[in-house]
């Protein structure tokens, strides 16, 4: 989906693993409106996609921020880790991400 959106190959097979810009580019809002406007068939995968760049986007930012109260980080954090885990629940109809 990533490389019919038209997002570089170097967003999505990240080499660098200990610097933040390229995940910080690839869940970026022009990487996420490049998804939306690729018109893809199946709604399901692309909303997703685009909620996972989006939950992907403020994990980073609750890591990283030097002014953010604790109680916004301890729910931000929360709600990404929901996000992320509920891919592997028998119920889960994201086949793609199972």
């Amino acid at each position: 989906m990533l490389k019919v959106a038209g997002i570089t190959t170097e967003l999505w097979r990240i080499d660098d693993y200990a610097s933040d810009a390229l995940p910080l580019r690839l869940a970026s809002a022009a990487s996420v409106e490049k998804v939306i406007k690729s018109d893809f068939d199946d709604i399901g995968n692309l909303a997703v996609t685009v909620m996972s760049l989006v939950f992907m986007r403020l994990r980073s930012y609750v890591v990283n921020a030097r002014v953010l109260d604790w109680k916004q980080r301890a729910i931000n954090t929360w709600s990404t880790l929901l996000w992320f885990t509920s891919f592997h629940t028998s119920g889960s109809t994201m086949i793609a991400n199972k």
